[in-house]
Parts: C-alpha cells; sequence; structure tokens
C-alpha cells in the first residue's frame, strides 16, 4: 500500500503493545520501521527495466526477513530514542512490530507480495483493499495522531481494532464479488477456468473480475454495495497470451533475453498476460498484465512489456507505463462507482 498507510498502521500495532511511559516514541519508531521494507523500489538497473519487478516486495517483505529489518531499524534509530526505553530490545521489540505490519499489509492488495521468500516466490495476493483506500488510511491516521497527543494506549488500540476490521470486511467485499462474478460468467455459458475479483482505487466497492473461460480472458466490473445490492458492469474480452510458446518463438528469434523477461513478467502478473498494441512501435509486439487497467471494465493496461523487432540476444525488453486519467475515464470510473 502506500507509505502513509503504512507507517501509519506500523505506528498503532507498536504504540498497542507499549506501555504508556514509551507510547509516544514507540508509535514513532512502530511508524518508522514501517517505512523500512519499501527501500526495494532503490533495487533498479538503466538496463533492465523489470528489475524493480523483481524485487519489489520480495526479500525485504518476507517473514524471514522482518527481525533482520527491524534489527536495521532499531541500530538506525537507537541514538534518538535510547533514553525512552529500558533496553535496545525493548527499542527493538516496537520496530519488529511495526515492520511486521507492511508485509502483511502489502499482501492485502493485488499486486502480490513474496512472503514466503526464499522458501518459495510465490506472490500472495489477498485483493481485500486497495493500493490506496482512504477509508482504511484516514480514520487510523486521524485515530493515530489523537492517541499520540493524547499519550493513549486504549485509542492506539482502537485504531488498530480498526484497522483490522477494515480488512477483514474487504476479504468479505471480495469474496461476495467472486461470487457474483462467478454466477454472472455461469449466465453467459461460460466456465471459468481461474477467477477473481480486485478493488478498483480508493474503495472496496467497486471490483474489477476477471475470469478464464475457453483459452480467453474476459473483465467485468463488480460493485458490491456494503448492504446487499451488487450490480454488474459488462466489459470485454481478449485472447489469452500462450506464454511457452511466446517465449519458444523468441529462442528461435535468438532473442534469448526477451524470452527470460517475458517469463520474468509473466510471473509477476500471475500468467495473465495478453497480446497489446504499443502505439509509439507499431513493429514492436508487446504484452499486458490484465490485472489492472484504469477502468475495471477494460482491457487497456496500466503497463505492459515492448519487445522490439531487432531487439539482440542480450537486450532486455522494455517495462512501460500505459495510461493517463482524463476527464472522461474519471467521469466513467465514478459512474460506475456510485452505482449509475
Amino acid at each position: 500500500m502506500d507509505p502513509l498507510s503504512q507507517g501509519v498502521l506500523g505506528g498503532l500495532a507498536a504504540k498497542s503493545f507499549s506501555h504508556k511511559k514509551e507510547c509516544v516514541a514507540a508509535g514513532a519508531i512502530g511508524f518508522a520501521a514501517a517505512l523500512l521494507p519499501d527501500l526495494d523500489v532503490f533495487i533498479r538497473s538503466s538496463r533492465d527495466s523489470l528489475l524493480f519487478l523483481d524485487y519489489h516486495r520480495q526479500f525485504t517483505h518476507s517473514i524471514v526477513f522482518m527481525p533482520i529489518g527491524a534489527l536495521v531499524a532499531t541500530l538506525v534509530v537507537w541514538s534518538v530514542f535510547k533514553k525512552r526505553f529500558a533496553s535496545f530490545w525493548r527499542m527493538y521489540l516496537f520496530a519488529l512490530i511495526g515492520y511486521a505490519t507492511h508485509a502483511p499489509l502489502d499482501a492485502c492488495t493485488s499486486y502480490g507480495t513474496q512472503l514466503f521468500w526464499p522458501f518459495s516466490n510465490e506472490r500472495v495476493a489477498w485483493n481485500s483493499v486497495a493500493i490506496v483506500d482512504p477509508l482504511f488510511t484516514l480514520p487510523c491516521l486521524v485515530i493515530l495522531i489523537i492517541a499520540m497527543r493524547r499519550k493513549s494506549l486504549v485509542i492506539a488500540r482502537m485504531g488498530f481494532l480498526w484497522s483490522l476490521l477494515y480488512l477483514s470486511f474487504g476479504f468479505v467485499q471480495r469474496d461476495r464479488a467472486e461470487r457474483a462474478l462467478k454466477e454472472y460468467a455461469t449466465s453467459q455459458g461460460h466456465t471459468p477456468f481461474r477467477l477473481t475479483a480486485k478493488p478498483s482505487i480508493f474503495n472496496n466497492v467497486l471490483f474489477r473480475g476477471i475470469y478464464e473461460h475457453e483459452s480467453r480472458y474476459w473483465v467485468n466490473a463488480v460493485r458490491v454495495n456494503w448492504w446487499s445490492e451488487i450490480k454488474i458492469y459488462s466489459g470485454t474480452s481478449v485472447p489469452r497470451l500462450d506464454i511457452e510458446k511466446t517465449i519458444q518463438d523468441l529462442k528461435s528469434k535468438g532473442q534469448s533475453q526477451a524470452a527470460i523477461d517475458v517469463g520474468r513478467f509473466a510471473h509477476f502478473s500471475d500468467q495473465w498476460l495478453y497480446s497489446v498494441s504499443n502505439n509509439s512501435d507499431q513493429e514492436a509486439i508487446a504484452f499486458g498484465d490484465f490485472r489492472y487497467s484504469m477502468l475495471p471494465t477494460r482491457d487497456d493496461p496500466l503497463w505492459f512489456i515492448s519487445i522490439p523487432s531487432r531487439l539482440s540476444a542480450n537486450e532486455h525488453v522494455e517495462y512501460i507505463m500505459a495510461q493517463k486519467v482524463d476527464s472522461q475515464l474519471r467521469n466513467e470510473y465514478l459512474k460506475m462507482l456510485w452505482g449509475r
């Protein structure tokens, strides 16, 4: 999720387990430690544009790395806060609590988090909350500020409880959206091979529902009211990319690095790949991540990879962020969000 949400949750969690005399410092340390895992975004390469996809939400987000990351956070802030705690290890406890909230919160989104690295490279995505959701973040932020000003453990615990309840409600909303999507697919004569619903930006009401049927990917928006009403907005479909065949074709052309990169991008996108057009290079082939679009009914991707026809054996593919928000997209999105 966004850094503010991560820091606020880490601060609330650490403060909730502290004593009153150390609660302000514990909250500050929890906030700071919860931000630390996202330093992996600086692992980048000008030559390999997919490198940051490999490492973002990887080792710094894994369960086994949490004690190490917390130790780093404690060493960084020890000289500032050491007078507030009985010992170094007491401070370490709150850093560990804050750091440990980060990866599970990321796993609640749809991006994918390698919680079990190095034992597994599975990208865990529970799809219960949007990457940015003000209804989650703003109440937690307000409660944290009040708790810090009043040095109140009770208020902090109320904020932490709110965060857990909101995330749990997101699982309920996701399951409702997936059930509605499956029923809709069945009504269309489809038998989904795999199916998932992902919350759209800023809310847990409007979901992007995608499924695979007969070698095609289908997308529909599912609006799930907080009470009972469910509404489907029909979308479109695209042919599923045969990833193994594509990799073999690239190898036969001598584009061995591009073949490897397609496999890397397929892993990142959980195999939801399809062919798209690259308007800036008509001779290139391009593959998009079907999980994301600016509108939950559209098939134009948020990001894709492009492979020029004359790419050499050792050259990497190009990673491209595709879309910009305009007034028409924004208005269409808001109409669906409000159920119009």
